[in-house]
């Protein structure tokens, strides 16, 4: 499907308003502490006015009750004489405290200045040891509270002085369901869905198995969701938001209910999916003597590789004057197989395109490490192929450089075995040490962490996982008519101004070119912004 190009606000990162705290973080005095049931009833009240806290799923009675306010200060007291410190498992911590309106950033999100504050209060490991603790959802009333309730944890005041936060335990469920989305969030703050989609008039390319898709191209993602079509599942081209490599453009030819699709980055053939036809109406074959292979001047010692043999030659698409023949982004620039060594290019001829065409099977071709050779066209060093064998594939790691020497194999070759077939057990030799590797595609949920993810300007985490599930602080998903196709993924503005992200694609209406899409809202994590501030 076709997308729209995002929009820079599509990109932004944006977050809420936040609005200024009342109090100060100036040594807090305890003459005047309320009593703990007034301050828990007044603590109610604050929170169930803030929009973090609306769909709170389990009611926070008042603290008016001795038994349990004493239960309560026993329980702060044990904490100020030895702070929880949790290991978590995969290294991954989800924290989740809000002060009044504003949910924390993960602990190592922490300002400079404020670690500094927190530290030279003493009360930086209380500070940790609450904010990592995924399983619960702590609710302060206000920047001094919750320096207030730290301070009792450390013991610096007496553990009868301040009044307990509002907590929401979360569930494993709740707790999976918010890193799932989290999950999401991260790879769209560094990925965004491509301007260039495989073309709506080749839906069957949505059919291509996951082993078999070309590359992605670099700089570039792919990523699978469900589709709303019958195919039931979409291939998305994310592009890094962060960095400017050339765009990947997806090419499709032939039927298009099952399509031949070719990778075309700066001009260059990445790699491409080719699947046989036979309905004349997709084919425009043609003879030796009647094609100038697209205009692609030669070279000595080099053939112009031509996707697939002259009489698959498939029509574009999109583009019914294009074929495979005409469109230069489509060849590569292939050793020649009458010189010396026998290069690959008569070989792949015989040992893979007449193979595919009379078993109508498809195979995938990747351009390994490919630059612009004298021809201006894709030259790989190497090329890995993947033949579909009927549920099983084939894999060959080809040399592409003519240095290999695939011709003078007499004393070992078997007896009866032609040249070309033994070039192609070399190749599948040479799998076995250079493992062909699938491009990775990203599905819904998936854990994603880019290594680089810190050098990119204006990258941000997402929220914390338990802020991300709908059973505790956020909203459920909206159902939103979008103009254009969006995809899975796709960032867009809120009513409200905040931000939301594509989490379902329902159905898309050509006629209007709009879509009905399930949106949630991300929900913001910031300091209020008079923290420490004397």
């Amino acid at each position: 499907m076709k997308a729209n190009a995002p929009s820079p606000a599509d990109k932004a990162n944006q977050s809420n308003t936040v609005e200024p705290q009342s109090k100060t973080l100036l040594e807090a005095s305890f003459e005047d502490a309320r009593s703990d049931a007034v301050a828990q009833k007044k603590l109610q009240s604050v929170m169930e006015s803030s929009p973090h806290v609306k769909q709170l799923k389990v009611a926070q009675a008042a603290m008016d009750n001795s038994a349990q306010a004493s239960a309560q200060k026993q329980t702060a007291a044990m904490m100020a004489a030895k702070p929880v410190q949790r290991k978590e498992k995969g290294g991954v911590v989800q924290r989740a405290v809000t002060i009044g309106t504003n949910a924390l950033p993960r602990t190592n999100g922490t300002p400079p200045n404020i670690v500094s504050f927190l530290q030279t209060n003493g009360i930086y490991n209380e500070f940790v040891s609450l904010n990592d603790d995924r399983n619960t959802i702590y609710l302060f009333e206000n920047d001094q509270h919750f320096v207030n309730y730290l301070k009792m944890m450390a013991g610096q005041v007496p553990s009868n002085s301040v009044p307990a936060p509002l907590k929401q335990p979360v569930s494993p469920q709740q707790l999976q369901q918010g890193h799932e989305f989290a999950q999401d969030v991260r790879f769209t703050n560094i990925y965004q869905p491509s301007s260039s989609q495989i073309s709506e008039k080749a839906p069957g390319a949505h059919k291509i198995p996951n082993a078999m898709m070309p590359p992605s191209g670099q700089g570039h993602h792919w990523a699978q969701t469900q589709d709303p079509s019958t195919f039931g599942q979409e291939y998305v081209l994310h592009q890094n938001q962060f960095q400017a490599p050339p765009t990947v453009t997806p090419l499709t030819f032939g039927n298009p209910n099952s399509p031949s699709l070719v990778m075309n980055q700066g001009g260059l053939n990445l790699g491409m999916h080719i699947q046989p036809t036979h309905d004349s109406t997709y084919l425009d074959p043609i003879t030796r003597s009647d094609t100038n292979y697209a205009g692609i001047p030669s070279a000595t010692d080099r053939v112009r590789g031509h996707p697939f043999e002259l009489k698959q030659n498939q029509i574009s698409t999109d583009n019914p004057n294009k074929t495979f023949d005409n469109d230069s982004r489509t060849y590569t620039d292939e050793s020649d197989s009458t010189k010396a060594n026998g290069g690959i290019s008569s070989w792949r001829f015989n040992e893979v395109e007449k193979v595919a065409t009379n078993n109508g099977r498809p195979f995938t071709q990747i351009n390994n490490n490919p630059v612009k050779g004298p021809m201006g066209i894709a030259r790989p060093d190497t090329i890995d192929f993947r033949i579909d064998q009927g549920g099983t594939y084939k894999d060959l790691h080809m040399d592409n450089t003519g240095t290999t020497d695939y011709r003078n194999t007499d004393g070992v070759r078997p007896s009866g075995m032609g040249k070309q077939a033994y070039q192609t057990e070399m190749g599948r030799k040479e799998a076995v040490n250079h493992p062909y590797q699938a491009p990775p595609i990203h599905k819904q949920g998936q854990d994603f962490t880019d290594p680089q993810r810190h050098t990119y300007p204006g990258y941000m985490s997402p929220p914390p996982t338990p802020f991300l599930s709908e059973d505790t602080l956020s909203d459920a998903p909206q159902v939103m008519i979008l103009a254009g196709y969006p995809h899975v993924g796709s960032r867009v503005n809120m009513p409200d101004g905040s931000t939301g992200m594509v989490v379902k694609v329902l159905d898309r209406d050509s006629n209007r070119v709009k879509s009905r899409c399930e949106v949630k809202v991300i929900p913001t994590t910031e300091w209020p912004n008079n923290f420490g501030v004397n």
